[in-house]
């Protein structure tokens, strides 16, 4: 039998993208990120506002424990 260990809390995520054509021929990353264990979805525009989502989302997780 392995030990038990303390694990990390974990964070389970769907995350759906595309590249959206803009005016002028300007592409943009835009997608839907979903939290599977809340059957919450959330837009954003960018990676890095997915970035910032995902951080903010987990802290807030980890805030409310």
């Amino acid at each position: 039998m392995l030990p038990k260990t303390k694990h990390s809390p974990t964070h389970l995520f769907a995350i759906r993208v595309w590249n959206e054509k803009l005016e002028d021929g300007i592409h943009e990353w835009r997608g839907k990120l979903q939290v599977v264990s809340k059957e919450e979805g959330y837009y954003f525009r960018g990676w890095q506002a997915l970035v910032e989502l995902l951080q903010t989302l987990v802290s807030q997780d980890e805030l409310e424990k």
